[in-house]
C-alpha cells in the first residue's frame, strides 16, 4: 500500500504536468477560426492564442506581439517580449495580446513534452545505492531462507518459522530505497523541478555548491520602483503619475511595478485617451492632448526628446546589477526616468 501510494504520487506529478496543456485550441483554417481537440491538430497549421491561454504547441509567431511566461520551460520569472517570427514553447502562457503561431511540434515531440519523458523516464533508472540495496536484498532471501528452516529443525515450530521469515525478510531493503527515491522525483516534479534519475538524486548529498542562472530563483521575482530620478524640475509625483497613466491597464511586469508604487504613493489616475505599444521601445500614450511616453531612450529619441549625453551616462552610472532603467517623457519636454528592479535577493 505504501509503495502503491509513492509511486502515485510521482504519477500524479506527471499527471498535473500533462494537465497543464489546453486541451481544446482555435485554429485558423481557411480564413475562419473554430475550436477543435489538441489532438487533432496538424503541423504547419496556424492557431489563435488570447491573452490569459496557455500555448499548446512548440511553433513560431506569424502575427503579433505579446509578453509570454516561460517559466515552466526556462525557469525566467520575467515575461519575455515575443514578434513575428519568435520562437514559442507549449506549456508557456501567453499574458497580453493576441498571437496567430504556426505548429510546428505537438504533444510529446514539443520542448515540454520531452520534459514529461524525462520525469517519466527517471522513476526507471536506478541510482547505485538502489542497485546495492537490490544485491543485498537477494543475500537476505538466502539467509532469512535458511534462518527458517534451521529453525523449524531446532523448534519444530511453523509459528516461529514463519516469524524468522519475516522478521529477516529483505522487503524493507529492497522497497525502501526505491520508494525514497521515487518520493523525490514526484516531490521535485510537483514543485517544477526535472530530476533526471535516482542517480542525480543521490548526487544531491554530496553537493556544496549549486550555481542559480535565472531570476527570480533566490529573488522574489517580483520587480519593484526602486529611484525615480528628474530632469527640469518635474517632481517625482508628476513622473510617477504620468508613468501610472499609461501603465495603469499595462500586464508588463515592469508596468505592474509602476503602478503598485503609484498606489502605496495614493498617486491619482485617469483614463487615456488612447495608447499605442511598440514593440521593445515602450508605450505611446495621448493623455489631455498630449502624449506620455514611457519605455526606451529610443523611444524618447523618435518622438523629439532628447537628453544630453552626460545626463544619460549619468544616469546609467547610477543602475547597480539587477536593476533596469526606464525612461518616463510627456510632449517635447525633457523625459524623466526611474529605475525599476527586483527586490535584493
Amino acid at each position: 500500500m505504501l509503495e502503491s501510494y509513492t509511486v502515485g504520487g510521482g504519477r500524479r506529478a506527471i499527471e498535473m504536468l500533462i494537465d497543464a496543456l489546453p486541451r481544446q485550441v482555435t485554429v485558423r483554417r481557411n480564413g475562419r477560426e473554430s475550436e477543435i481537440r489538441a489532438e487533432d491538430l496538424a503541423a504547419g497549421e496556424t492557431i489563435v492564442i488570447r491573452p490569459g491561454e496557455r500555448i499548446p504547441v512548440d511553433g513560431i509567431i506569424t502575427k503579433g506581439s505579446s509578453y509570454v511566461d516561460q517559466s515552466s520551460i526556462m525557469g525566467e520569472s520575467l515575461p519575455v517580449e515575443k514578434t513575428e517570427q519568435s520562437k514559442v514553447f507549449a506549456g508557456t502562457m501567453n499574458k497580453n495580446d493576441v498571437l496567430e503561431v504556426s505548429v510546428e511540434r505537438l504533444g510529446r515531440d514539443t520542448t515540454f513534452g520531452k520534459i514529461i519523458r524525462i520525469v517519466e523516464q527517471a522513476e526507471k533508472w536506478k541510482a547505485p545505492v538502489q542497485r546495492v540495496a537490490d544485491r543485498l536484498a537477494a543475500g537476505l532471501v538466502y539467509f532469512a531462507l535458511a534462518a527458517a528452516v534451521l529453525t523449524y529443525l531446532v523448534a519444530r515450530n511453523l509459528t516461529a518459522t514463519i516469524a524468522v521469515v519475516i522478521v529477516a525478510g529483505a522487503c524493507g531493503v529492497a522497497a525502501g530505497t526505491p520508494l525514497a527515491i521515487l518520493a523525490g522525483i514526484g516531490s521535485a516534479a510537483r514543485r517544477g523541478i526535472v530530476v533526471k534519475g535516482g542517480l542525480y538524486m543521490e548526487k544531491l548529498a554530496g553537493i556544496d555548491t549549486i550555481v542559480l542562472d535565472k531570476t527570480g530563483t533566490l529573488t522574489m521575482g517580483v520587480p519593484e520602483v526602486t529611484a525615480i530620478r528628474v530632469a527640469d524640475g518635474a517632481t517625482e509625483h508628476d513622473v510617477l503619475q504620468n508613468a501610472a497613466i499609461a501603465e495603469q491597464h499595462s500586464e508588463h511586469p515592469l508596468g505592474e511595478a509602476i503602478i503598485r508604487r503609484a498606489r502605496a504613493d495614493r498617486v491619482s489616475l485617469r483614463q487615456y485617451t488612447s495608447l499605442r505599444y511598440s514593440p521593445g521601445k515602450g508605450l505611446i500614450c495621448l493623455d489631455n492632448a498630449s502624449k506620455i511616453l514611457v519605455g526606451t531612450q529610443t523611444l524618447l529619441a523618435e518622438n523629439g526628446i532628447s537628453l544630453d549625453a552626460d545626463t544619460v551616462k549619468s544616469l546609467e552610472k547610477e543602475i547597480r546589477p539587477g536593476e533596469t532603467l526606464v525612461y518616463v517623457g510627456r510632449n517635447s519636454a525633457p523625459p524623466r526616468s526611474a529605475n525599476i528592479c527586483r527586490p535584493p535577493s
